[in-house]
């Protein structure tokens, strides 16, 4: 499931003006087959997010890094799976500033 989000301005916009941001929360349902990763890359290019939320990435931290290094317009933090939950990682374009309070 895709939810992509434009703020402030709903109408469809050909690049972001300055001040709004576009968000893009993202079920993975697991990032291990190299299609997904691939299918991931373009929608970043695509919408050009400047946040991108990844839920279920099923992937360690490291194998995000990889992942993250992959997509080279973007910094990004990952954190590990607790037990049976699936990992998520946050990813946001280079040039923005993000503070992380807690993973």
């Amino acid at each position: 499931m895709i939810y992509l989000l434009r703020l402030p301005n709903r109408r469809r916009l050909l690049g972001n003006p300055p001040g709004t941001m576009s968000i893009i929360c993202l079920n993975c349902s697991g990032l291990s087959d190299p299609k997904a990763v691939n299918k991931l890359h373009a929608l970043l290019r695509r919408h050009s997010p400047s946040l991108a939320f990844l839920s279920e990435t099923k992937r360690s931290s490291c194998e995000m890094e990889t992942i993250k290094k992959s997509c080279r317009d973007y910094n990004g933090v990952a954190a590990d799976a607790k037990g049976c939950s699936g990992s998520v990682a946050l990813l946001w374009k280079k040039g923005i500033d993000v503070s992380l309070v807690s993973i």
